[in-house]
């Protein structure tokens, strides 16, 4: 597969025009090439047309950015166009807020994160062997189908402020889920009462590292119908099932609250792919992260390599939350993206 590429239709639409020199009104055939060299294939067909039809509508945002040739093919022969040059669009990645959130539960209420620097930060394990802290990175492997870590929880979560899990991960040997190539994560109020815990569903997990950040709030159940709710005093992660007997790593995990702001926060987002032009940036705030329909912070902001930053001043700005999107453009084209998570705007009294 070369490439893929999904558009609007009619989006960004070119009429292409073309005559014949001695009149005769015969068919002619109108290709796409990246060349112009017609003997040596083209890349597509616009169309086959009638000898009165000399015009037509290519639609542009079928196709990546490029120099492109248009070439006719009548009884007359073969003639090119000059070429035309589709631009790249100006993209960027916005990084603050993001969908992991801000204040982490086990380094703000117990002044010790779930970095995996050492086995203080589990209360217990059962089913594994072999267990290792080093170098940041806790190893094991699965003695069964069942095995598990129970991190440590001293005091309660607040499960209403603290619900974006993030947890970095990996296992040897080849990916498989029906061997069990997942992970979960358990949870319950009290770990005396096996009526209370909650199974999220299957977390399909990879051999190389990757990074899995789920809403706990949002997250479907496998077991329970509680859900992320009240007070967590037990919280555990399995991290392979079934017959995965294969050594994993774990990272670490964090729990976290919604980015938060008072007087100011700082936006952050970074240019994937350079535009043909200056990229300019507008930063506004949404209700929710659809529809691109929110008050403006700040416009025509210049965009450098690297990560870019800007302080949004909320101490006048409601307290609720936030969906903070960006509008770029290079003067040709531009586009529009949210952050991956919103911003708690709350106000000290």
């Amino acid at each position: 597969v070369d490439w893929i590429r999904l558009y609007k239709a009619g989006s960004t639409p070119l009429e292409i025009a073309w005559n014949e020199s001695d009149g005769s009104g015969t068919a002619s055939s109108v290709y796409l090439d990246d060349d112009a060299d017609f003997s040596n294939g083209v890349l597509d067909l616009i169309g086959k047309f009638r000898a009165t039809q000399t015009t037509t509508q290519w639609d542009s945002g079928a196709y990546p950015p490029g120099n492109y040739y248009f070439a006719t093919e009548s009884s007359e022969g073969v003639a090119y166009s000059k070429p035309i040059t589709i631009e790249p669009m100006p993209l960027i990645k916005m990084l603050e807020p993001d969908d992991q959130g801000g204040q982490d539960y086990a380094a703000s209420e117990m002044g010790d994160a779930w970095d995996m620097k050492d086995r203080r930060d589990v209360w217990y394990w059962r089913n594994l062997r072999d267990v290792t802290f080093s170098g940041g990175i806790m190893s094991a492997t699965p003695k069964n189908g069942d095995g598990y870590i129970h991190l440590k929880v001293r005091k309660p979560i607040n499960a209403k402020k603290y619900h974006r899990l993030t947890f970095r991960f990996r296992y040897d040997g080849p990916f498989d889920y029906g061997a069990g190539t997942m992970g979960r994560f358990i949870w319950s109020s009290d770990h005396t009462n096996a009526n209370l815990y909650q199974t999220i569903n299957d977390i399909v997990t990879y051999p190389s590292w990757q990074t899995y950040t789920i809403d706990l709030t949002t997250a479907g159940l496998d077991v329970g119908s509680i859900g992320w709710k009240g007070l967590v005093r037990d919280f555990r992660f399995d991290p392979l099932e079934w017959r995965a007997r294969r050594r994993f790593y774990l990272d670490y995990v964090s729990l976290k609250a919604d980015d938060a702001a008072d007087k100011q926060f700082v936006i952050k987002w970074r240019q994937q792919r350079a535009a043909s032009g200056a990229t300019r940036v507008d930063l506004y705030y949404d209700l929710d992260d659809q529809g691109f329909d929110g008050r403006l912070i700040a416009a025509n902001l210049a965009v450098k390599k690297g990560i870019n930053k800007f302080k949004w001043k909320t101490g006048k700005v409601k307290p609720g939350l936030y969906h903070v999107y960006a509008i770029a453009t290079d003067g040709n084209n531009s586009t529009r993206s949210y952050s991956s998570g919103p911003v708690r705007i709350r106000h000290a009294r």
